[in-house]
């Protein structure tokens, strides 16, 4: 498994020998690991970086673990993510509150720590809590989608953050997809544009800014965007030992269309700014074991 494709983890104990313990397991057993001290500490660790575990002792100083689930639960980045509870009284109390926040497991202490890392590798098995939000895998389709954008207008787009979508939906009047599939992973690729920045993308690739544009020619200037960000996502992840194989693209044009991604389900959003105009790539690549 490369680096990019290791599951993320991050351990949360107030204990310095328990979460030395769990991480120098974890990291052997084939995790990326992250840890923090409290509840304050991760809650600032979950707002820049996207984990597909979070393992938390329950009491501790300036935040418990059951007030991290809670914004776990709420965070962009991180609200799919498994959640494990450590605790030495796991009683009622702590069981319902864990069930209520959903996808929430109890590991009472003491605990086989061999058998927690079998718990969590279960739990994320089937690939349907894996994060989009990888910076690495997400600079690779990001920084596809900018650089095909600066080639066409010569200029550079303002990249934002990347967000969690739970129902991704296209975000203008023109929509691109793409299907994306390899030996263990699957997902695809979307590319919503304006009329406006439609326009300016035709004059660049015809050299005629008096040109007039028909909507089937949107439809080809779509397919044609969304293919080339598609390929130069593909080299982007080859060289995370990634390897992917592109679908045919779809195109869907007029306001407040709808469209369908295979397998549905959360994906992530990058929206680029250029031209005083702008432009989103939704993208969501799941992995399988």
């Amino acid at each position: 498994m490369s680096q990019a494709n290791k599951w993320r983890v991050l351990i949360v104990d107030d204990e310095e020998g328990i979460r030395e313990n769990l991480a120098e397991v974890f990291g052997g057993a084939g995790f990326e690991v992250t840890t923090a001290g409290d509840g304050f500490e991760a809650t600032k660790i979950i707002e820049a970086q996207a984990f597909d575990a979070v393992i938390t002792d329950v009491n501790m100083p300036r935040m418990n673990g059951m007030q991290l689930a809670e914004n776990i639960r709420s965070s962009g980045l991180n609200s799919k993510a498994q959640i494990f509870i450590l605790s030495a009284f796991a009683g009622d109390d702590v069981l319902k509150k864990s069930i209520s926040l959903g996808s929430v497991n109890v590991l009472p202490k003491p605990f086989d720590v061999t058998a927690a890392v079998r718990l969590v590798k279960e739990k994320l098995k089937d690939g349907s809590t894996r994060t989009n939000l990888d910076p690495i895998i997400a600079d690779c389709f990001s920084s596809a989608a900018a650089e095909l954008t600066s080639y066409y207008l010569q200029k550079t787009p303002v990249v934002g953050k990347v967000t969690a979508w739970q129902q991704p939906m296209p975000s203008s009047y023109a929509t691109g997809l793409i299907s994306l599939s390899g030996p263990g992973v699957d997902g695809f690729l979307t590319l919503s544009l304006s009329r406006k920045l439609l326009k300016a993308f035709s004059d660049a690739l015809f050299g005629d800014s008096e040109m007039s544009i028909s909507e089937s020619m949107m439809a080809d200037i779509v397919g044609e965007l969304i293919n080339q960000t598609a390929g130069r996502t593909q080299m982007n992840l080859a060289k995370q030992n990634i390897t992917i194989t592109i679908g045919l693209p779809q195109v869907v044009l007029g306001p407040g269309h709808k469209i369908f991604q295979k397998g549905g389900g959360s994906a992530s959003r990058i929206d680029f700014t250029v031209n005083d105009d702008a432009y989103s790539l939704d993208f969501n690549l799941r992995y399988h074991s």
